[in-house]
């Protein structure tokens, strides 16, 4: 929705421009009889009105600047001067450079809100995830209670017990002796 709208406030503009610079070029030849400054001036608050509608304040501006003066200038003069036809000319120019700067500031700014979107997005799916592994552990700890014991305790019977110990474990041979004694006389 926003790369339409900026197209189409982008065509227009340069439409309204072009119309401009076509009617400048015929009045320099002396092809265009009976265009007035009047007329000019109205093709400029057309495109500081798209602007205004659109939001390009830089555009707005100037179109609105060269469109006040242009109403002093046709009060005076109404037929076009050669040097009023060169600033015209540079009025145009200063509108397109303005409009390729803006253009590429609100670029920016559209790749920028939709960085600040997806970083919004990748936060909340992070801390989404992060609440589902804590509803998860939760969910496991509950379950651990709440399963039935996988083993169970014996409990101690009222049988005696007898304890054996094996001798034969608790005697060592004559070589290990040996070799028990030869390996703490290493470490003396």
């Amino acid at each position: 929705m926003i790369a339409e709208s900026q197209n189409y406030y982008f065509a227009e503009l340069m439409r309204g421009l072009h119309r401009i610079s076509r009617v400048v070029a015929k009045l320099r030849l002396g092809a265009e009889k009976g265009v007035s400054l009047q007329r000019i001036s109205e093709s400029f608050r057309n495109i500081r009105d798209l602007a205004m509608i659109h939001g390009y304040e830089g555009v707005e501006k100037l179109a609105s600047k060269i469109d006040a003066e242009l109403k002093v200038k046709a009060a005076d003069c109404p037929a076009p001067t050669a040097g009023l036809l060169d600033q015209i000319t540079a009025a145009i120019v200063a509108i397109k450079q303005i409009a390729g700067f803006e253009e590429a500031m609100e670029s920016q700014l559209t790749v920028d809100r939709i960085d600040w979107k997806a970083e919004l997005l990748r936060v909340q799916r992070g801390a989404a995830l992060v609440a589902g592994e804590a509803e998860w552990m939760r969910h496991q700890q509950l379950d651990l209670f709440q399963r039935p014991a996988l083993f169970t305790i014996p409990k101690p019977t009222d049988a005696a017990f007898e304890i054996c110990e094996c001798d034969s474990l608790l005697e060592l041979s004559a070589a290990e002796t040996a070799l028990h004694n030869a390996t703490l006389d290493l470490f003396a």
